[in-house]
C-alpha cells in the first residue's frame, strides 16, 4: 500500500510518501515514511528540511527492532529557467550505525 502526497504553491512546497507492506511476512522493512518540506527565502534561493523512517514491524526477520532514521537539511540556488544547484546535510542512525552525508548536485531541467 502507497501513499504520495505533494502541495507546492510558487516555491513553496511539501511532499509526504509512505509505503506499508501489507503482503510480505519475510520482507525486511515494513514501513517506511517520508516528508520533506521546501521554503522559499528569496527570490532564487529555498531551503529545505526533511525526514525518513523505516520501520520492522515484524520481529521475525533479519532486521528485526532495527529502525532507521534520517534528517536533511539543504539549500537550493537557481540561475535561471534551466539550471539549479544545491548541497543537502544528511543525518541518518539505524540501530549503532550513524551516518552523515553532504551530497552537492546540479540539476538541469528543460
Amino acid at each position: 500500500m502507497a501513499l504520495h502526497i505533494v502541495y507546492e504553491k510558487d516555491a513553496f512546497g511539501v511532499v509526504a510518501e509512505s509505503l506499508y507492506n501489507v503482503k510480505d511476512d519475510e520482507s525486511d522493512y515494513d514501513f517506511y515514511a517520508a516528508c520533506n518540506v521546501s521554503v522559499p527565502v528569496a527570490e532564487k534561493i529555498v531551503f529545505t528540511a526533511g525526514g525518513k523512517v523505516l520501520a520492522d514491524l515484524n520481529s521475525d526477520t533479519k532486521v528485526a527492532n532495527k529502525h532507521a532514521f534520517s534528517v536533511l537539511f539543504g539549500a537550493e540556488y537557481t540561475f535561471d529557467e534551466h539550471n539549479q544547484v544545491g548541497v543537502e546535510f544528511d543525518f541518518f542512525t539505524c540501530d549503532k550505525t550513524k551516518a552523515f552525508a553532504v551530497p552537492v548536485f546540479w540539476k538541469w531541467t528543460m
